[in-house]
C-alpha cells in the first residue's frame, strides 16, 4: 500500500505527522489572503513537533474528506496588525529579544504626517487625534490609534507616547517594544531607550552609511536624487510608506522636543509670545531624514501659528498574530478510477486564480516545485484540480494570486 503525501504550505521547515486509515476527518485551514500566499494547512496546535516528518495520508483514507484542524506555530504564517511589519525581514528576527517573531510579541509602527499643518493648539489630545485621522487616510490603517510624538509645555514626547520607561536600556530586553517605519521592513529602534538615543537601525551599526554622499538613489517617487551628504539613520516614511527623499534632511516636522523625548524649554508645541518664560511664539522642528541623530527632533524652529510642518505619529503596541484569515477547507477525493489519482477541492474566492505545485521531498525552496496546473479559476466559488502522482509520495501547494503566474 502506497502512501500519499498532502502538504498545504508556506513553510518547509517543519511538518506534523500522522497516519490515518479508513477514518472520516474534518479540515479546517487558516491563512491570510493575499497575493501568493500558499494555504496552511497542519495537525492540532497542541501537536508541537520541531523535526521534519512527513504528513502522511494513507491511500485508503483519502477515500473519505481529510480534516486537520488549528494552525501549527511551525507552519503558520505570522503576520503584524494591520498588514504593514513583514515578519520575515531582517532574518525574522525580533530586534529587542534576538530571536525569531512569535505570536504575541508587540512592535509598533511610526510615520511622518503626509499633510502638514500649524502647531499653535498646547493640547497633546489634540495632536494625538489629529495623527489618528491622518493614519485613517491609508485604508489599511482604518481603525487604529496613534500618539503625536511631540512635547507641549505640560506633556513631554515620552509620556505622550508612553515611552518613558527606559529599564535596562537600549540593549536586547530593554522596556518596550521596536519601532518599524512604514516600510514594514526598516526597524528604526529597538526599543523605548533606543528610540531616544537616536534613530538608527539595530539591524546595522551606526556606522552604516544608508545614503553615501554624491550617490544617486531613488526618493519614494522613483525619481533619481544625488546624495548630498552621508545619512546613517533610517528614515521616516509618510502614513503610505512613502516620503523618503533620498537625501539628507527630508521633510520638517513639529517636535517641540529635545534629544531624549523632553519637551524643549523655549519652543514646545502650543507655545506663545512669553509662555513658556523666552518663548517668541516659535516650535523646535526635526527632520524626517536626519544626517545625525539629534535632527530627528531638533533641527530648527519656526512660528507655530504661521509655518506649516507634518508631525510624527506613533502607533499604540501592535501584537503580532498567526494569519487572520477565513476558514479553508480543502476536501480529497477519489478519481473516478481509484488507481489513477485524486480529486483537489477547495473554496475559491471570484476573480482570483490559483495554481498548484507538487514535490517529492520538502527540502527544495516553494518556488522550484513542478507547476502542476496553473490560473485554475472557480466554479461557483470552488476550485477542483484532478491531480495524478507518478510517485510514491508527493507533496502539494495551493496559491491564490490575482494575475496569471508569470512564464
Amino acid at each position: 500500500m502506497c502512501n500519499w503525501h498532502l502538504l498545504f504550505g508556506l513553510s518547509s521547515q517543519e511538518v506534523i505527522s500522522c497516519d490515518w486509515t479508513n477514518t472520516t476527518f474534518n479540515k479546517t485551514v487558516r491563512g491570510k489572503l493575499k497575493p501568493s500566499f500558499f494555504y496552511i494547512a497542519s495537525l492540532n496546535s497542541l501537536l508541537f513537533m520541531k523535526s521534519k516528518i512527513s504528513l502522511s495520508i494513507n491511500r485508503v483514507a483519502c477515500l473519505a474528506a481529510l480534516s486537520l484542524a488549528g494552525i501549527c506555530p511551525g507552519f503558520a504564517q505570522l503576520a503584524g496588525q494591520y498588514g504593514i511589519l513583514d515578519a520575515t525581514a531582517n532574518g525574522g528576527i525580533n530586534p529587542n529579544t534576538g530571536v525569531a517573531w512569535v505570536a504575541g510579541d508587540q512592535y509598533r509602527l511610526a510615520f511622518h504626517t503626509k499633510n502638514t499643518f500649524s502647531a499653535d493648539n498646547p493640547n497633546a489630545s489634540f495632536y494625538n487625534d489629529l495623527v489618528t485621522d491622518e493614519a485613517q487616510l491609508n485604508p489599511d490603517l482604518v481603525g487604529s490609534t496613534w500618539t503625536a510624538i511631540i512635547s507641549t509645555l505640560a506633556t513631554n514626547a515620552k509620556d505622550n507616547t508612553g515611552t518613558a520607561d527606559q529599564t535596562d536600556g537600549a540593549g536586547i530586553g530593554g522596556a518596550g517594544v521596536p519601532v518599524f517605519a512604514m516600510d514594514g521592513t526598516t526597524c528604526m529602534a529597538r526599543n523605548n531607550a533606543d528610540i531616544w538615543n537616536g534613530w538608527s537601525n539595530p539591524f546595522d551599526s551606526d556606522a552604516v552609511i544608508r545614503l553615501a554622499a554624491n550617490s544617486t538613489n531613488l526618493d519614494s517617487s522613483g525619481n533619481e536624487v544625488t546624495a548630498s551628504q552621508n545619512v546613517h539613520y533610517s528614515p521616516f516614511l509618510d502614513q503610505f510608506g512613502l516620503g523618503d527623499t533620498a537625501n539628507v534632511h527630508g521633510p520638517t516636522v513639529w517636535t517641540g522636543t529635545r534629544p531624549g523625548g523632553l519637551t524643549h524649554p523655549t519652543q514646545p508645541v502650543g507655545s506663545v509670545v512669553g509662555t513658556p518664560v523666552g518663548s517668541t511664539g516659535t516650535t523646535q522642528t526635526g527632520n524626517t531624514n536626519p544626517n545625525n541623530t539629534s535632527r530627528v527632533w531638533e533641527r530648527g524652529n519656526s512660528n507655530n501659528v504661521t509655518s506649516s510642518f507634518a508631525f510624527y505619529a506613533l502607533s499604540e503596541p501592535l501584537t503580532i498574530v498567526l494569519a487572520d484569515a477565513r476558514s479553508f477547507t480543502i476536501t480529497i477525493a477519489n478519481a473516478v478510477d481509484p488507481e489513477v489519482g485524486f480529486s483537489l477541492e477547495w473554496p475559491a474566492k471570484e476573480g482570483q486564480l490559483y495554481c498548484v505545485r507538487s514535490s517529492a521531498t520538502l527540502d527544495a525552496p516553494t518556488s522550484t516545485w513542478t507547476m502542476v496546473a496553473e490560473d485554475i479559476s472557480s466554479l461557483e466559488n470552488t476550485a477542483v484540480l484532478m491531480v495524478e502522482p507518478a510517485e510514491s509520495k508527493l507533496f502539494y501547494i495551493v496559491e491564490e494570486y490575482s494575475t496569471p503566474v508569470a512564464e
